[in-house]
């Protein structure tokens, strides 16, 4: 009955059906973790070189009707990821990051997928970070979760997309996350004050100032990235898949939050604090 609310969840950076504008008309609500979905580039947008690119959909996501809902994290992931969260105290480390990029040598199909949507930050990050002191950036490693939980900051530069799951990965590390998206519309932002958890940095700027801003934090501003820290750690449920189904505080309740509000048409309330 196409009378009622659908909702169609997308949960890559590409959506896996295509969004006719009759169906639009029809009520359609999209839960999507990606709101700019990559699309093909047109001919005209591609160089002549024979390759396929990819470009960002504008237009594909309408805030009034959708939201954004957060990636999940697999239960081993997580259990891995929490088992190596150490306290403040303990964490020797300003920032880490480990992961794919358009210069990675390990799988050339996994390079050409960045190079396919030009993006560059993941090689910025590590040109600027490497080399610093008390940081752990590069590629893969197996000792990915032991870095995140042993880092006050956590880099999460774009994938693919402008979304990527490890801006989930880092609160079962109770890290402090750096957004490194200029476009990543994030989950529950309309109830969730994520800048008393979390720190947006322009892109394009990550080799200015970047390090020297993380770094004073920890240095002459202790009191604020413990803060933070905790509220990383207060905040973690509503990104866990993995809770109980009576849980008051889960991505699930926050669906539920956001399908009422576009129904309602009432502005978002922040939800009662969780201990």
């Amino acid at each position: 009955d196409m009378g009622r609310k659908v909702v169609l969840a997308f949960t890559g950076e590409k959506w896996k059906l295509p969004v006719p504008g009759h169906l639009r008309q029809k009520g359609l609500t999209l839960a999507v973790v990606e709101a700019r979905p990559i699309i093909p580039a047109p001919p005209e947008a591609s160089p002549q070189d024979g390759k396929n690119y990819s470009i960002h959909c504008k237009d594909c996501f309408h805030p009034e009707r959708d939201f954004v809902i957060p990636s999940a994290v697999t239960p081993t992931d997580g259990g891995r990821l929490a088992s190596f969260q150490r306290a403040t105290a303990d964490r020797d480390y300003i920032a880490a990051f480990r992961g794919e990029h358009a210069g990675t040598k390990t799988r050339s199909d996994v390079a050409q997928g960045y190079r396919e949507v030009n993006e560059t930050i993941r090689v910025a990050v590590l040109n600027t970070f490497q080399p610093l002191p008390n940081t752990s950036v590069g590629g893969p490693h197996m000792g990915y979760s032991f870095f995140m939980g042993s880092s006050h900051f956590c880099l999460v530069p774009k994938g693919r997309g402008f979304w990527t799951v490890r801006m989930y990965e880092v609160f079962y590390a109770g890290c402090i996350p750096v957004l490194l998206s200029d476009d990543y519309v994030l989950p529950f932002e309309s109830w969730l004050d994520w800048r008393r958890f979390s720190i947006k940095w322009p892109s394009s700027r990550v080799h200015d100032g970047l390090y020297e801003h993380l770094r004073n934090m920890v240095t002459e501003r202790y009191d604020v990235v413990t803060s933070m820290q905790e509220e990383v750690k207060k905040v973690a449920c509503w990104f866990d898949y993995h809770q109980p189904a009576n849980a008051a505080c889960s991505p699930y309740v926050g669906f539920v939050r956001e399908l009422f509000a576009r129904k309602s048409g009432e502005p978002m309330r922040p939800p009662p604090a969780v201990t």
